[in-house]
């Protein structure tokens, strides 16, 4: 696979979690223009090895690749999903627009964490 250039964007989810379909699911219905390609990573993904991203770390968060090949997670990646679907855009371009990027994944990261933690690793 070329990692270069895509038409598309590229969402690399975690199927398995209901909270993580419910809410990309409610994305896929608000892409009409299907703009972004849905990866499902439980079904398994040549494109996060090939991309260098371990499959725990896609667990873990959510991770894009952009149309111009470049890969972000996080904060990043919402504001990625948001800038392709006309309903959320606007929330998109105030993250980056007022700089909130890093305040933002600062909480969704815990988030993240506290929720990889009590719903995929075993004690």
């Amino acid at each position: 696979m070329d990692v270069g250039r895509f038409n598309k964007t590229v969402v690399f989810y975690d199927g398995g979690c209901g909270l993580c379909s419910k809410e990309i699911n409610h994305y896929r219905r608000c892409d009409k223009n299907k703009q972004i390609d849905w990866v499902d990573i439980q079904a398994g993904s040549d494109w996060l090895k090939q991309l260098g991203i371990r499959h725990v770390d896609a667990m873990r968060e959510l991770h894009v690749l952009r149309w111009d090949g470049v890969v972000v997670k996080g904060a990043a990646a919402f504001a990625s999903i948001w800038s392709k679907i006309p309903r959320y855009s606007v929330f998109g371009k105030l993250l980056y627009r007022f700089h909130m990027v890093p305040t933002v994944n600062w909480f969704y990261r815990r988030f993240a964490d506290w929720h990889f933690k009590s719903r995929c690793v075993q004690t």
